[in-house]
């Protein structure tokens, strides 16, 4: 086939491009219902558990309208980069919307979500998301947790679970 360096680090830029949210470097929203529904089916073979997080930002447009875009897109990428640093390998987190975001857990029960969650929200309080000069911006975001089998048994019921559960922390 020959296949050079060049074409396999292009053909690797391409799939980063495709799978890839470019501002928080997290996976975007097609790759991660590809997976929702892949790790949904696998856990309905094994009987293992899945655990889903949404989380959605709670301030981004006030933030975007008292510092700028500029400021809130650094608080979307710091996000993603925090959320990338507290999960585990064979977690998924995703932006899959302008301020939400979400992780798949394989193999994570109610109980593991949950602490995932908290976890999570300790990291964001624990220091600014975001810090110039002139500001300092802590975040605060809301949390949905849901799962199989506890939360659903398809892809719709689980997201309108974490949904449900997120918007009832709101």
């Amino acid at each position: 086939i020959g296949l050079t360096l060049d074409n396999l680090r292009h053909s690797t830029e391409l799939r980063q491009v495709a799978t890839h949210d470019e501002l928080t470097q997290l996976f975007n929203r097609r790759y991660f219902f590809e997976q929702l529904e892949k790790e949904l089916k696998a856990a309905r073979r094994s009987g293992r558990p899945l655990g889903l997080l949404i989380l959605d930002v709670d301030s981004l447009k006030l933030i975007n309208d008292t510092y700028g875009h500029n400021v809130g897109d650094a608080v979307l990428a710091n996000l993603g980069k925090l959320l990338a640093n507290r999960v585990r390998a064979e977690d998924i987190p995703a932006r899959i919307g302008g301020d939400e975001f979400a992780i798949l857990m394989p193999d994570t029960d109610k109980r593991g979500a949950l602490a995932t969650a908290a976890r999570l929200e300790k990291a964001l309080q624990a220091k600014p998301i975001y810090q110039d000069s002139r500001v300092e911006l802590r975040l605060s975001v809301s949390c949905g947790v849901a799962g199989y089998p506890w939360g659903g048994d398809n892809v719709a019921e689980i997201m309108q679970w974490a949904d449900a559960n997120m918007y009832g922390v709101k």
